[in-house]
């Protein structure tokens, strides 16, 4: 039993003598020294309840406690309650008597619930040991702690599978190697540095690789460590480290490493050599990766011989990569390798490794002897290439010229050298060499290829088909590489050829002019005849409205028809587009072609005695996209093929019907047919069966615009059996549906404006309708008296003629109204309103297009649109 401290009865003023309070305290000693004897708190209790029972002769009960008291009268020790005292029923004590008690039993109470304490936080400490045991047993990372005075070290499950139980331990006896491995080097780690004792020391390391040798094992481990000081009240009461195993990535690395073809050096901090693949040991001779250090000792030698290592220059100096060239023999002749080096940086920023590669470069290496004998070949091909080759520098100035550009130009090398290059194309010729120089030297373009026109020395205009490459050379250093192709006599053969186009197509106008007048002929007797039968009529008074009506009626259908005539020709005149393809209704376009050839298939060949009919058999809805231009010149050559080939008369037929998702046009014809012969080069340009009366362009132009087109073109013909053209075209997509609008109302608005015409009488008509719809107009007959009035008459249209004789134009005005009236519309009135481009009409600020001859529900549109 330990000793206790002894207890006094409270000195308590009472009735009762000084002898009782003697013979209590008396009492008080000799209980004290009775439970003395007693080997523990518990036996010294039980033996009071005892002593006691005999004393008062009653049964009590000394039961300890802390927080929650059981029933009894409270038994304190030092101001709080260790305990009750409980009595047997209707059992009594004294006052003096339960003083004496609870002095006696106190102390014993309250070392009873500090052993009880004291036991609870043991069982507890336990339990929760187990359950951290058991918490750290199922993580996947290693743990490992140790007291400050390395007396006990704790690791779990998973760091005894990684590297075996005590592989981190902070102690070892002596003799006994360290199982933890310096992963640049393999040694052994110093005691002092292994990272539990740094941890001790209150250094905290950041996550480090090192290799771990298990016990019994000769395959080494790599784990990633990282520990940190414990403190406690200010003071290191252990270390703690987690570690995570990174032997398959390593593992992985090295694999990656040992697939590549190049070889892959990798050098610690010291310049010590930690891996080599098995490409670089190949590369440098060496029998397998372990010898690989040997080998640089002793065989390799930088180029040149006093530069100094890749990796050493890295390593010494901080550099983030170093190049260099490392040569060895390998049976008996040189062997070329270049490295390239690089820093591997620890997180806090200290030199962990440096990786190099090594390709080998023999071959390279020695192409650079025969350099020499290859620039002179280049030379010599420089100066007899075929093609004219200029160097330019920076700025553009000549730097070096081949012999075929001195005699393109007509100039000798030393007139060219650091003359500018644009100084030799022609004045007119749009070239701008300083922005394609900064276009190469940005890299926008990877080369640039002009057709330009030369002046010769002796002023001769030459066309050369100029490309301009950048180059850099060995130095890094920048020229622009310039070939010049002479084409003079492709351009000019490209122009004869245009002039012969045009002079075909000039043909076929010839032959169509005849025809032409014809249907003008036509149609202007017909104006002529009901207007003097309607202008009899009112001289003797007796018009009918209706015949007045009908007469009218004609007229202006005459005159429309005629413009629909007129129309045609200048279509057939623009020639190729180009504009954006268009849709285009293939039957409505064979019914036009029928119209427009009319004069060389019908007038003609009746006239020769030799007659031809055409047929036009089409399906509805047969719609492509294209170039309505290109395809009515091809069309119109085909019919005049078919009608060249009929010398006793005959048929052609004109058919268009859907195949598939293909719309099909024959132009088929009963007359002489061809030869298998001729029909190989039928669509061969120039060749013709016409002799002078034939250019031999007709069919090829027909093939071109097949294949612009995206179609395709087939012949089928026999001598005696006729001839039929079969042309194929993807068919249009349907378009969307668009919701049906009503005709533009007549503009409720009433307007005040110029009509501008050279010819009175059309002035006069324009007036007239606008003033029958309620309009004010004022009429100038040319651009300059337009003006005039503009300065005095405030007006809110302009409508203009295009052409007006030897004044100002319609083009010219439009220019004067938009910089002096800006919000003021100009609209053109021309019978050249087929021919303009309505997006160059926009940009130069016409409101708006009305092609002659023109009706007044067109005009009425036209204001609508404008007022709207």
């Amino acid at each position: 039993m330990t000793e206790r401290e002894p207890n006094q009865l409270p000195r308590q003023r009472s009735a009762r003598p000084r002898r009782a309070w003697q013979e209590l305290d008396a009492t008080r000693r000799a209980l004290q020294e009775q439970l003395a004897q007693a080997s523990t708190a518990r036996a010294a209790l039980e033996q009071l309840e005892t002593v006691a029972r005999a004393w008062l002769g009653i049964p009590i009960s000394l039961v300890p406690a802390t927080d929650l008291l059981p029933p009894g009268q409270p038994i304190t020790w030092r101001g709080r309650p260790v305990g009750v005292l409980q009595l047997a029923e209707e059992a009594e004590v004294t006052e003096e008597q339960r003083a004496v008690l609870s002095v006696v039993a106190a102390p014993l109470l309250a070392e009873l619930v500090a052993e009880e304490a004291l036991a609870q936080l043991e069982r507890d400490l336990r339990q929760r040991e187990a359950e951290l045991t058991t918490l750290l047993d199922l993580l996947p990372i290693g743990v490992a702690y140790c007291s400050a005075d390395l007396t006990r070290l704790r690791t779990n499950s998973a760091a005894d599978q990684i590297a075996g139980a005590g592989s981190f331990s902070p102690t070892r006896p002596p003799g006994v190697p360290s199982r933890l491995l310096d992963a640049r080097t393999y040694q052994p780690l110093p005691l002092r540095l292994t990272p539990l004792r740094q941890a001790l020391a209150g250094v905290e390391t950041p996550l480090q690789e090192f290799v771990v040798r298990p016990p019994q094992s000769a395959q080494n481990r790599w784990v990633r460590l990282a520990a940190r000081p414990v403190r406690f009240g200010g003071e290191i009461t252990g270390a703690f480290a987690v570690f995570i195993d990174a032997t398959a990535e390593v593992a992985a690395q090295q694999l990656v490493f040992e697939t590549l073809t190049c070889g892959v050096l990798v050098h610690g901090p010291a310049g010590q050599l930690l891996f080599a693949n098995r490409a670089a040991a190949r590369l440098l001779g060496a029998s397998d990766p372990g010898t690989v250090e040997e080998m640089l000792a002793r065989s390799v030698q930088p180029v040149p011989a006093d530069a100094a290592l890749p990796w050493e220059v890295v390593r010494t100096s901080g550099r983030e990569a170093a190049t260099g060239l490392l040569v060895l023999e390998r049976a008996g002749q040189p062997v070329y390798l270049e490295v390239m080096s690089c820093p591997v940086w620890r997180p806090d920023g200290v030199l962990d490794q440096v990786v190099s590669t090594l390709i080998e470069v023999t071959a390279n290496w020695q192409a650079r002897e025969t350099l020499a004998a290859s620039e002179h070949r280049l030379r010599v091909i420089f100066e007899q290439a075929a093609i004219g080759i200029a160097v330019l520098d920076q700025s553009g100035r000549i730097t070096a010229v081949n012999r075929r550009l001195q005699q393109f130009l007509q100039r000798e090398e030393p007139a060219l050298l650091g003359l500018p290059f644009v100084e030799l194309v022609h004045p007119g010729t749009a070239f701008d060499l300083a922005t394609v120089l900064d276009d190469l030297r940005q890299g926008r373009a990877e080369y640039l290829e002009r057709e330009l026109r030369f002046l010769s020395a002796a002023g001769a205009l030459r066309w050369g088909r100029a490309t301009v490459v950048s180059v850099r050379d060995e130095r890094g250093e920048q020229w622009f590489f310039t070939c010049v192709e002479d084409v003079t006599d492709q351009r000019e053969a490209e122009s004869r050829l245009e002039a012969m186009l045009q002079a075909e197509k000039l043909r076929a106008l010839g032959q169509m002019v005849s025809g032409v007048a014809h249907d003008l002929n036509q149609y202007l007797g017909l104006i002529s005849g009901h207007s003097e039968l309607v202008l009899g009529e009112l001289e003797r008074g007796t018009l009918d409205p209706e015949q007045l009506r009908e007469a009218l009626g004609v007229v202006i259908q005459a005159a429309m028809d005629g413009a629909e005539v007129v129309r045609r020709l200048q279509s057939f005149g623009r020639g190729q587009s180009g504009s954006s393809p268009q849709r285009v209704d293939l039957g409505e376009l064979l019914r036009e072609i029928a119209k427009l050839t009319a004069p060389k298939w019908r007038d003609a060949p009746q006239q020769e005695g030799r007659p031809i009919t055409l047929h036009v058999e089409t399906e509805s809805d047969l719609v492509i996209e294209g170039w309505p231009e290109e395809l009515r010149e091809a069309l119109t050559n085909l019919v005049f093929n078919a009608v060249d080939a009929m010398p006793r008369g005959g048929t052609i037929r004109l058919a268009s019907n859907r195949s598939g998702d293909e719309v099909e046009v024959l132009v088929a014809d009963d007359g002489v047919g061809m030869p298998p012969e001729v029909q190989r080069r039928v669509f061969e340009p120039f060749f013709t069966t016409k002799g002078d009366r034939g250019s031999g362009l007709g069919l090829s132009i027909v093939y071109a615009t097949v294949e612009r087109h995206r179609g395709r073109i087939a012949l089928t013909s026999a001598p005696g059996s006729g001839t039929t053209f079969r042309l194929l075209f993807p068919a249009a997509p349907s378009p969307h549906p668009a919701a049906a609008s009503a005709p533009p109302p007549v503009s409720q608005r009433r307007l005040h404006a110029l009509a501008v015409d050279d010819d009175p009488a059309l002035a006069r008509m324009l007036a007239l309708m606008l003033e029958n719809d309620g309009h004010t107009v004022t009429v100038a007959l040319s651009g300059e008296e337009a003006l005039r009035l503009l300065a005095t008459t405030p007006v809110d249209l302009v409508i203009s003629d295009l052409g007006m004789g030897t004044g100002m134009n319609g083009w010219e005005l439009a220019e004067h109204v938009r910089q002096r009236f800006p919000d003021l519309p100009v609209v053109f009135a021309t019978g050249w309103g087929s021919e303009i481009d309505s997006e160059e009409a926009r940009r130069r600020g016409i409101a708006g297009i009305i092609s002659k001859p023109y009706r007044l529900h067109d005009l009425r549109r036209l204001l609508a649109q404008l007022t709207r």
